[in-house]
């Protein structure tokens, strides 16, 4: 991947996770993943619900404080379980199963 800006890459970045999320049974739903700030200075990554945008659409906020490239694709890798399972499981229930598998 060689994209100047971050949320091209992202989005190849969430492309090359699909056949990860396939092997699970889960698809990532589409949506907006952006390189942002995220709520309180120790999260480096928020998934937001379809509610909060106004165009209903998904979220996914990935700090820009991390440089590390696989660092980004595992948070990624972690904001898009929480919308393929559904972001009221929290990290239990679904999200902890799909994760560990």
């Amino acid at each position: 991947m060689t994209h100047v800006h971050r949320e091209p890459w992202l989005q190849e970045g969430k492309k090359a996770l699909e056949p990860i999320f396939a092997h699970v049974g889960l698809t990532i739903p589409e949506g907006r993943i952006s390189c942002g700030a995220c709520k309180g200075s120790s999260r480096i990554g928020e998934a937001w619900p379809p509610e909060f945008s106004e165009d209903n659409t998904p979220e996914i906020f990935i700090s820009p404080k991390i440089a590390d490239p696989m660092k980004v694709l595992a948070t990624l890798l972690h904001e898009c379980l929480h919308h393929a399972v559904g972001l009221e499981h929290g990290h239990k229930g679904p999200f902890r199963v799909k994760a560990k598998a």
